[in-house]
């Protein structure tokens, strides 16, 4: 046989278990739930224990109704009549109280926010009924009939089973009314001299602990409950990394804002900011100190914004503020700048310092009539505006930017039907070799020759094609264009076609490459795929998959703007490229700069030693 000896040390886990459990406890009975869950999730279980006392409320109201028929029938023989109308009157009085709110509320109320002194009136409406109900067998039970003497007791082990029932999601108001009752009928029980009641009274004590005790289970476990499912609503609104409201919720927010516009013609502004560069620092110093970088920058925006104001992450770099009641010109340039400028002190992370700039760009909501996308597209508009003017620049949305959104739009609505109609074309740049300029290949260019607007600039279409996912579609009729074209020139011509971000985003891109040579019978070297820097800038490893398995074909790849970017280096090494673009920036320059003609240089003698 073994011994276990109880030391201080072996009890000392058993006691603070037992301490936090009595703590939680009694604040449920005071409903102090902000002491477990903090006030702003204690106010939603409060509204769940109203709604779930208001549903049972007119049940439990016809049941002491009829009880206290009952109850005056079985008594009206036996007891003082005057005694019994005004317990009846009382009981009468209780429920018009209890049911008079219930009542005035319109149907199908659903409150979402409850304070104490709702938990406290329902407290003190259990606590009457308690005390009535515990006033029948103090005054009726002595003297009455056997038969009375029992429904008596039926209808207060009743009532003390209904009352637990009714008020279990509020365990101040099941103990205000069980107790009452339970040491009503004790007392009765107490003052006669019949056999075995004392076990009668162990009996009731029995029940009504046992039936406290569920009800303080009940609500601890209901009030777990309802913290675990908000913890998870509260983080599918927020953003991991940040703990600021994400995009889902931001649009929420926004939408409330306009409504408030339509309402009270309080006006807001929206901001979006970007990071520049955020990119160049995750591929120099990792993810996690780019990480670091977006929870500094967070804090940042919290502290300069106002306390109406809503912080939210947009994107990977890309951030907003719902600004609420601002407007006029030099306030929003005021506040714009003051986001600006919160940015201008380094960041120490990680015993590094990094200097980081941000683009801001504004819309400010004034009239009536706007929906959320057009709101935040005027927004995105005006940071993109930003963007192209520099690093630590704002642009504040206006009417010509507006007239260029509607431009935009009606482009879009126009691209969208330009592959049907045959609107679009492929066009054949030749590829030179500078020794004895000859030919070597093309590159297919797309064209769009718009009936009205004659031929549209690619600088203007392509981005709207990305934007709105039509890339997809016009990047695999572009690619087998130029593959049925390229099977009529000499085996020794190539096609170069252009790939963008969004097409190496989808596995569909290596299906649609092989289709195409096929279909044109095409030699896969024949074909060489071309891609900018920034396609590679990602943490998505997926577009490098999708090259690497092209490049496995036989299909050759060529990197565009070489030179610009912070680590085309690194990519050169990570991927098999056949041919490097010098970026147009370097070349245009490059007798009158010696610096470009240095540049260049440099980019052919690397190339060569590469074999590229």
């Amino acid at each position: 046989m073994r011994f276990r000896l109880f030391t201080p040390a072996s009890v000392e886990p058993h006691f603070r278990r037992a301490s936090r459990n009595f703590k939680k406890c009694l604040a449920l009975v005071t409903g102090r739930y902000a002491d477990i869950v903090g006030e702003q999730l204690a106010g939603r279980i409060r509204a769940a224990q109203l709604r779930s006392v208001l549903r049972h409320m007119g049940t439990m109201m016809f049941v002491s109704l009829v009880n206290g028929a009952i109850v005056v029938a079985v008594l009206w023989n036996t007891a003082t009549h005057a005694l019994l109308i005004g317990w009846a009157a009382a009981l009468a009085f209780a429920v018009g109280i209890a049911v008079a709110p219930r009542l005035k509320a319109a149907p199908h109320t659903h409150p979402t926010r409850a304070s104490r002194g709702v938990i406290g009136r329902i407290t003190r409406n259990a606590l009457i009924f308690g005390l009535i109900w515990g006033a029948v067998p103090t005054l009726f039970f002595n003297g009455a009939p056997a038969g009375a003497g029992l429904v008596i007791t039926c209808v207060s082990a009743g009532m003390i089973g209904g009352g637990a029932f009714a008020f279990a999601s509020v365990p101040a108001a099941a103990i205000a009314m069980i107790v009452p009752i339970g040491a009503g009928s004790i007392w009765a029980l107490l003052q006669t001299a019949e056999s075995g009641q004392g076990y009668v009274i162990l009996m009731v004590s029995a029940f009504c602990s046992l039936l406290l005790r569920g009800v303080m289970v009940h609500a601890l476990d209901a009030t777990r409950q309802f913290a675990k499912h908000s913890e998870i609503e509260q983080l599918s609104k927020r953003d991991s990394l940040t703990n600021l409201d994400n995009r889902a919720t931001f649009r929420g927010i926004v939408a409330e804002a306009l409504l408030r516009l339509e309402n009270a013609q309080e006006p807001c502004a929206v901001f979006f900011i970007d990071l520049d560069d955020l990119k160049r620092f995750n591929e120099l110093h990792g993810n996690s100190v780019g990480d670091e970088l977006l929870v500094a920058a967070a804090k940042r925006l919290r502290e300069l914004a106002r306390r109406a104001d809503r912080v939210a992450r947009l994107d990977s770099d890309q951030f907003a503020i719902l600004a609420p009641n601002l407007s006029g010109e030099a306030t929003i340039r005021a506040y714009a700048t003051r986001i600006a400028q919160a940015f201008e002190p380094s960041f120490a992370l990680n015993r590094l310092t990094l200097d980081i700039a941000v683009c801001v760009g504004v819309h400010v909501a004034q009239a009536k009539g706007l929906d959320v996308d057009t709101l935040l597209r005027r927004a995105e508009l005006a940071l993109q505006k930003a963007q192209r003017n520099g690093a630590g620049s704002f642009h504040v949305f206006g009417a010509n930017d507006d007239a260029a959104l509607l431009e935009r739009n009606s482009i879009e609505q126009d691209l969208r039907f330009a592959l049907e109609r045959n609107e679009l074309t492929v066009a054949f740049q030749p590829m030179l070799r500078a020794a004895d300029q000859r030919v070597t290949g093309f590159e297919a260019l797309l064209r769009w020759n718009h009936p009205a607007r004659g031929s549209v600039p690619p600088s203007v279409f392509i981005p709207i094609a990305e934007e709105s996912g039509m890339i997809g579609a016009f990047g695999a009729w572009v690619l087998r264009q130029a593959c049925l074209t390229a099977a009529a020139w000499p085996r020794d011509i190539r096609v170069c076609v252009n790939v963008s971000a969004f097409q190496l985003t989808s596995p569909a891109l290596g299906k649609q490459v092989a289709a195409a040579l096929e279909a044109a019978d095409l030699e896969p070297q024949r074909l060489e795929i071309e891609i900018t820097e920034t396609v590679l800038v990602s943490e998505d490893p997926l577009p490098l998959e999708i090259l690497t398995d092209l490049r496995a074909t036989g299909v050759r790849l060529a990197l565009d703007d070489f030179g610009i970017g912070y680590s085309s280096l690194s990519y050169l090494r990570r991927l098999p490229f056949d041919r490097i673009k010098i970026d147009r920036s370097f070349v245009t320059d490059i007798v009158a700069n010696r610096d470009c003609a240095a540049i260049v240089k440099a980019i052919v003698g690397l190339a060569s030693d590469l074999g590229l």
